[in-house]
């Protein structure tokens, strides 16, 4: 015996349920946003959204090779050495050979890059404040410290 339509939501229903109570799409949605405003915001100082992330892991730990901003970040190598191929045409970093591997490459901020971060570190406070600014100080931190342990649970993966 067949049930009622009503019953059985249809396809269009079943999307639209999906749509608005999926916590992993509404964050994939939120982070396509983000990303894109930041994108527009970084291009006023000549960076695309890798360069941004290098430069951050660059800030967090000088000195670090190639592959372990990659491993770090959990992005290609190929990516890494394109934003650095960037980067250093810039001015903002600096390769540098490894005294103990030949083979290796030890990354550094120049002082182009460092006087650079604090306007990066402006970008990403202007970016947070406009993402949480429907939520009231109290909902902000609350969202925070969810968005924290679901983070820390979720483990590796993306950068």
């Amino acid at each position: 015996m067949n049930k009622p339509d009503s019953v059985h939501p249809t396809l269009c229903d079943q999307a639209h349920q999906t749509r608005t109570t999926s916590a992993g799409w509404m964050l994939q949605r939120l982070a396509c946003m983000t990303e894109t405003r930041m994108q527009a915001r970084l291009k006023a100082h000549g960076l695309k959204m890798d360069h941004f992330i290098v430069l951050m892991a660059l800030t967090e730990k000088e000195g670090a090779s190639q592959t372990e901003i990659g491993e770090g970040l959990r992005i290609a190598g190929y990516t890494v050495s394109r934003a650095l191929d960037a980067l250093e045409a810039q001015g903002l970093v600096a390769r540098r050979q490894d005294e103990q591997s030949k083979r290796t490459h030890r990354v550094y901020l120049t002082d182009e890059g460092r006087a650079l971060m604090p306007s990066i570190f402006d970008i990403i406070g202007e970016q947070n404040k406009e993402m949480l600014s429907q939520l009231s100080p109290d909902d902000q931190r609350e969202f925070l410290r969810l968005l924290t342990l679901l983070t820390q649970a979720a483990g590796s993966g993306c950068g």
